[in-house]
């Protein structure tokens, strides 16, 4: 991918490297105008010493938490943003506390541990562009700092999602002025609910879907859904036509009952009581017992 992207005038960093001057990228634009950037890749919370190692932390440095860790390792890659005639900008890809989550992202990279505060930004970066949570916003901080947000949506969590992109404009001398444009031509995420019967009277909806049966599970029926609407990409039981954890009768001892007993039992804990699915599952258990 490097060899496309330089080619196409894009500069990747795909990890924190060993020299600090590796993250600062550079430039003139064609009116004359100096900037410097600041670009820091996803780090996770495992490299988060290492990373910041490289620059001479102290013993009680390196038991600091996530967070602080990212408001060193950013402070020492702006210590430069000091010339008042050019313009300053960071780029990063982490997640910032009382940003909103946009639906589609991994949850083990959203939590609390990997959140920072905005204070992390230095006050004179002329704008900080992030990337990581999916929603456009705008966050609060000590400069203009925003997620531009994911141009597709990228599972049906994203679906109220407007996809776009942002176009900023800013000098040494003005403040970030900000344009979101709205992708037209993505493809719709919608989701429909309602038994075959009523999914077979719906108008079909543009885009992919999600849908939701209120049909009790049996073997057959995503063939069903599927052949009455052919877009669906997802296909679940509607969540309230499932009982609730141990709701059902009490999970029988596993001791000396065959798999197609503790199979049969699970389906009727789920609500999953059907010959057809049962009779599926002793088909892939007798190829796998073989």
């Amino acid at each position: 991918m490097r060899p496309w992207a330089e080619a196409a005038g894009i500069t990747l960093r795909g990890s924190v490297r060993e020299n600090p001057e590796e993250h600062l990228i550079s430039g003139t634009t064609a009116g004359g105008e100096r900037w410097q950037l600041v670009a820091l890749p996803f780090l996770s919370q495992r490299y988060a010493v290492r990373a910041v190692e490289m620059y001479e932390l102290t013993a009680a440095e390196a038991t600091q938490t996530y967070a602080d860790h990212l408001g060193r390792l950013l402070g020492r890659l702006t210590e430069g943003f000091t010339e008042p005639d050019q313009v300053h900008l960071v780029t990063a890809h982490l997640t910032v506390v009382g940003a909103s989550t946009g639906g589609g992202e991994r949850d083990a990279h959203t939590v609390l541990g990997y959140a920072v505060p905005a204070t992390v930004f230095p006050g004179n970066a002329h704008y900080v562009a992030l990337g990581h949570l999916h929603r456009a916003q705008r966050v609060i901080g000590p400069c203009p700092v925003r997620y531009s947000g994911s141009p597709l949506a990228v599972d049906f969590g994203e679906q109220e999602n407007i996809p776009s992109v942002t176009l900023v404009e800013v000098t040494a001398r003005t403040a970030a002025q900000v344009r979101e444009v709205p992708v037209a031509g993505a493809t719709a995420l919608r989701t429909v609910r309602g038994t075959l019967a009523q999914l077979a009277e719906i108008e079909q909806p543009e885009g992919w879907l999600r849908v939701y049966v209120r049909e009790q599970p049996r073997a057959g029926l995503r063939e069903e859904v599927q052949e009455l609407l052919p877009r669906a990409l997802e296909i679940r039981i509607d969540p309230e036509l499932i009982p609730a954890p141990g709701s059902g009768a009490r999970t029988a001892q596993r001791a000396g009952r065959s798999p197609r007993e503790l199979f049969a039992d699970y389906l009727g804990s789920r609500g999953h009581d059907d010959d057809g699915v049962r009779e599926l599952f002793d088909e892939l258990f007798e190829e796998v017992d073989r």
